[in-house]
């Protein structure tokens, strides 16, 4: 059982493309702040995109079958101001979508752009998947924004709209998504320089019983 601790009253929004996004501003502006904040972590992933380089990210990994939701901190004097604290976005990709998105993750250049094409044909056999892009909260909520609130209405919107149940995601061993997989009910189908692949579908027991 996973348990969190909820002490602020946070709002949370959903976007379906990249477009209504960046209607509006202020809260694309807090995702790119806050989403460059936690992949700079130098314990953990010490990547460093520029604005530029993240909202382009976004252009192209919220377009198609898509899904993307925030949880944010209100500012009690500024009401249209808010703070992102979580984030988690997933497309539906083919193999070669897969690939291009590892390749084009810093982290994955800096561990020296292992070879990964055919490991990728093997897990995923040309079918599509829903594929986990990114997925972060910052350090002062961690433990407060329940993982599956976060990550659940993502993936059933966009198995709805695409038609698509297997989800296929990466991480490494030092992030706690590899307990929340294990806890999910999803497997660990190949590991890649400290890369660690996972693969299931969603129309599983423990999602089901996780996303209710």
């Amino acid at each position: 059982m996973l348990k969190y601790k909820t002490q602020t009253k946070l709002n949370t929004l959903d976007f379906h493309s990249y477009d209504s996004l960046i209607a509006n501003k202020n809260i694309s502006d807090q995702l790119v702040n806050t989403y460059q904040a936690i992949f700079s972590d130098p314990l953990l992933w010490e990547e460093n995109y520029s604005q530029q380089e993240v909202l382009t990210k976004l252009r192209h990994e919220l377009s198609g079958n898509s899904g993307l939701r925030l949880y944010a901190n209100p500012n009690k004097y500024k009401k249209s101001q808010s703070e992102v604290v979580g984030f988690c976005w997933a497309q539906q990709l083919d193999v070669y979508g897969v690939q291009h998105a590892i390749e084009s993750i810093q982290y994955y250049q800096t561990i020296g752009s292992p070879k990964i094409d055919e490991t990728l044909k093997q897990i995923l056999n040309d079918q599509p998947v829903l594929y986990i892009h990114d997925l972060g909260i910052t350090q002062a909520f961690r433990g407060q924004i329940p993982l599956h609130q976060l990550i659940c209405p993502v993936i059933n919107s966009l198995a709805q709209r695409s038609q698509t149940q297997r989800l296929f995601f990466w991480s490494i061993k030092e992030s706690r998504i590899y307990k929340l997989a294990e806890y999910a009910g999803f497997k660990l189908v190949a590991t890649v320089d400290g890369m660690q692949f996972f693969i299931g579908n969603i129309d599983n027991k423990r999602v089901r019983s996780a996303c209710l």
